[in-house]
């Protein structure tokens, strides 16, 4: 398999306490990024872009936007069909998006904190 990287945009970072980047698999694929706009309708990512950028510019935050999962943090967003989550770690003051799910429970599966353990593992070495 191979190892991961953290990949974001370079503009419109003023005033930013953290910066947003998606992990990226050595052949340039961004999982969270493809989630984002495979799973998502447009208004859905306004409203978990929206949230993200929340959590850019007023670093920390915490409950109800933001929530500390396992050694991630979690950006939760309220959709009409359920919660979207986007698990993130906070590096080198930059937010590292490493997975990004909508669930109809309130708590995060095994598989997908399996998932984001995983792309942190490959981000590390």
């Amino acid at each position: 398999m191979s190892s991961g990287q953290a990949e974001g945009r370079k503009q419109h970072n003023e005033g930013k306490k953290i910066t947003a980047e998606f992990f990226r698999y050595d052949n340039g694929t961004k999982p969270v990024r493809d989630w984002l706009l495979g799973e998502l309708s447009g208004e859905e990512r306004k409203l978990v872009g929206g949230d993200i950028a929340t959590v850019e510019f007023e670093w920390p935050v915490g409950p109800p936007l933001v929530k500390k999962v396992g050694e991630f943090w979690e950006v939760r967003t309220i959709l009409e069909r359920g919660w979207a989550r986007v698990l993130f770690i906070v590096e080198d003051g930059r937010m590292i998006l490493v997975h990004g799910v909508i669930k109809k429970s309130k708590k995060i599966s095994r598989d997908d904190m399996g998932v984001a353990r995983e792309r942190l593992r490959l981000l590390r070495s």
